[in-house]
């Protein structure tokens, strides 16, 4: 059988080209040695195992070819998903753009529900305010307005929560002050106001949303500051003499308990005096590790502020500084009457 015995160890019909190659070495070797070179045990024995070598070798690269493939194949799938997945992106970030343009908008309306600061010759008053949602949106909100020739009514209000709902809801209820919705009520009086906005806006009618409101109403000719608050922080009254007074109401939030009876309050201003009405979100930040400012802290701080003259974006950088230079995580609003 001769040399050719080795040629069963690889398949011609799986590796032909390696059969090839092993029958063109055996033709090589007997047309050296002769057909009786098998019978030469160290021929037979080279041969032998580079038969074995040659069909291992075709073994490899046939498996190293079909991986090849089967990576070009992948590469090509994987292409075709990213080409899906890119577009998928555009689509999902038009939508964004979209979505981040109508709450641009909104935040846009909202804040135009503001008068601009403003000073009013005829009652020497002077109003500023700043007004910073903590997202696009939130639920704090804030206005003043004349109500007759006598009373100028100024208030904040923080709805619960934040975003869309919260600030729809807080556009409600500042159409519903200014625009005396509530018949039969007398918008100058603050506690039979946020009795009224009570019976209206209770939470369970209303998706479970609640807010906080500090609403006031001056009267320029007698000097006197009528107000009543609903689970909201006090104002700061900073008299003439630097004098600095908390002016606040023991009452719980509009919507909670329907029931609830507010009264109003009233104090003499006698000018010069500023006014300042705020948000939680002004002062509930951590200031020592995760001890949070409370507000007689805070009232120290608008103390200095007012001492100094300082106008509210002066306050804002400040506490932003106090909060490691961090936007603030709460919407931070803050109305100031200046009376003189």
């Amino acid at each position: 059988m001769g040399l050719d015995k080795h040629l069963h160890e690889i398949d011609i019909n799986v590796f032909p080209g390696e059969y090839n190659r092993l029958r063109s070495i055996i033709d090589s070797i007997e047309q050296q040695y002769g057909t009786d070179a098998s019978k030469n045990v160290h021929i037979d024995e080279l041969v032998s195992e580079y038969a074995k070598i040659l069909k291992q070798t075709a073994k490899i690269v046939r498996i190293s070819d079909n991986n090849q493939q089967k990576l070009r194949n992948a590469r090509q799938k994987l292409e075709e998903q990213n080409e899906v997945i890119s577009g998928k992106n555009k689509e999902l970030n038009k939508a964004n753009n979209k979505i981040l343009l109508e709450l641009k908008r909104a935040a846009e309306y909202v804040r135009s529900m503001i008068p601009e600061p403003a000073a009013f010759d005829s009652h020497k008053l002077k109003i500023d305010w700043s007004f910073i949602p903590s997202l696009h949106l939130g639920g704090d909100l804030l206005g003043f307005k004349h109500l007759d020739d006598e009373h100028f009514a100024l208030y904040l209000l923080d709805v619960c929560g934040h975003g869309v709902r919260s600030a729809l809801y807080s556009v409600s209820v500042v159409n519903t002050i200014n625009n005396a919705h509530m018949t039969g009520i007398d918008y100058r009086d603050p506690g039979e106001l946020l009795n009224a906005l009570n019976q209206q806006y209770q939470m369970k009618d209303h998706d479970n949303l609640y807010f906080t409101i500090w609403y006031g109403v001056y009267n320029h000719k007698t000097k006197m500051l009528s107000y009543c608050a609903a689970g909201h922080p006090p104002a700061f009254l900073l008299d003439q003499n630097l004098a600095l007074t908390q002016l606040g109401s023991d009452n719980f939030f509009i919507g909670i308990i329907k029931e609830t009876n507010y009264k109003s309050e009233q104090v003499e201003i006698v000018p010069p005096a500023n006014l300042m009405i705020y948000s939680d979100g002004a002062y509930e930040i951590p200031i020592d590790g995760d001890e949070m400012m409370t507000i007689d802290q805070f009232a120290d701080f608008i103390y200095e502020s007012f001492k100094a003259n300082e106008d509210i974006k002066d306050i804002y950088d400040k506490l932003v500084v106090l909060y490691d230079n961090n936007p603030l995580d709460d919407d931070f609003s803050i109305l100031k009457a200046s009376f003189r």
